[in-house]
């Protein structure tokens, strides 16, 4: 499946122009969320819950940039398997028994595991946590164990607050104690 791209209206964004889009499809859409891009070519995904006129709820990922005040638009559906990080809890539970085919199946998996690891993730703000893999800051410094004050921000033991990727539980971590 191809994209489009056109040029953002004055007054409108992005994110805007994306859920005007997707919202003009043939399913309502029931339920909606956005999250952020790859960080490489696509600054954004959308995800929507659709209701067909017989009653089926299904799943598009939309994924979206913006380029030289154009929007550029790729709208896919569950079934053609794309990235599920970043869908929404709301989205998530509107959705019915998922179409026929193994990618719409795993597409389900992977969005209940992600919302797992978000929820495991929430339920361990305040506490300090070991990552599989430490992370380097722009000091060069590496490291694995920080607090989680909340999903957007740690705090290391030296006390340098870190800004970690949008979607850093999906990586494998522990909770634990300073030090140990």
């Amino acid at each position: 499946m191809g994209s489009i791209s056109y040029a953002i209206p004055h007054g409108s964004s992005a994110r805007a122009e994306v859920a005007q889009h997707v919202r003009g499809t043939r399913a309502e859409v029931i339920a909606s969320n956005s999250a952020p891009g790859d960080g490489c070519d696509w600054g954004g995904t959308y995800f929507a819950a659709h209701r067909e006129e017989h009653g089926q709820v299904w799943a598009s990922i939309t994924l979206f940039a913006q380029y030289r005040g154009d929007v550029v638009i790729k709208m896919m559906d569950e079934t053609m398997g794309p990235t599920a990080v970043g869908v929404g809890a709301t989205v998530l539970a509107a959705l019915t028994d998922p179409p026929e085919g193994e990618y719409a199946r795993q597409w389900r998996r992977e969005a209940v595991h992600y919302q797992q690891q978000r929820s495991a993730a929430l339920a361990a703000r305040g506490q300090w946590i070991t990552l599989a893999t430490p992370v380097t800051l722009r000091s060069g410094a590496h490291i694995d164990t920080v607090r989680v004050e909340n999903l957007r921000l740690w705090k290391a033991q030296s006390g340098t607050r870190i800004r970690p990727h949008w979607d850093w539980f999906m990586a494998e971590w522990t909770t634990t104690h300073p030090g140990s």
